[in-house]
């Protein structure tokens, strides 16, 4: 199953990893951005689309921002507008066709091997632990906090998951916690649009 199949009738958010690991950074851009983005029916979060040319990209890491732009239009206009002029910004695109209204934007990550980390599920590469501290600790009882900081109850809430799935009985004494990520390498139909299988 695909992340554009989780796309329901009422258009809610998609809560995936990219959404989870990858959204709450885009706050280095600035609150005018996060206020702008937030003012946007945005249906889901991912890190590129199978079906894309995605030549104009290069060597940039970029989130794509799936947004329906026939709610409130003339405000997603204006919204629109601005970022055009933004540095970070890099493409608005329709999503699939020209009768749909629903449009992606591309914005350039502002954190260099995060994406790329994120994909091999490197989580606890992704950042740095300045970086962690200021766009995941405002709340530091989530769990994206927990599991870039490698928090010893997610440790442990993982290595159950880990061992419910595979039927073993390994214990945190048993782990190279170097090594060890607190959540699972995340299956990329579920972070690139038109990637089914």
């Amino acid at each position: 199953m695909g992340l554009l199949s989780k796309i329901g009738k009422n258009k809610e958010i998609i809560k995936n990893r990219t959404y989870k690991y990858l959204m709450p950074p885009l706050g280095y851009y600035g609150g005018k951005f996060i206020a702008k983005i937030k003012s946007l029916k945005i249906l889901a979060f991912a890190i590129g689309d199978r079906d894309l040319d995605n030549s104009f990209i290069k060597d940039r890491e970029c989130i794509y921002i799936l947004y329906d732009e026939a709610y409130r239009p003339r405000i997603t206009k204006g919204i629109l507008d601005w970022l055009y002029n933004q540095d970070y910004f890099i493409e608005e695109t329709y999503f699939t066709d020209h009768n749909s209204s629903l449009r992606y934007l591309i914005i350039e990550f502002p954190f260099e091997r995060a994406i790329k980390n994120f994909v091999r599920g490197k989580y606890s590469c992704m950042y740095s632990k300045e970086d962690v501290e200021i766009y995941f600790s405002k709340n530091n009882s989530t769990e994206a906090y927990k599991v870039f900081t490698k928090d010893r109850e997610m440790v442990e809430k993982h290595i159950k998951r880990v061992n419910d799935l595979y039927k073993t009985n390994v214990s945190s004494s048993e782990i190279d916690l170097e090594k060890f990520e607190c959540d699972f390498k995340p299956d990329l139909r579920d972070e690139v649009f038109n990637l089914e299988n």
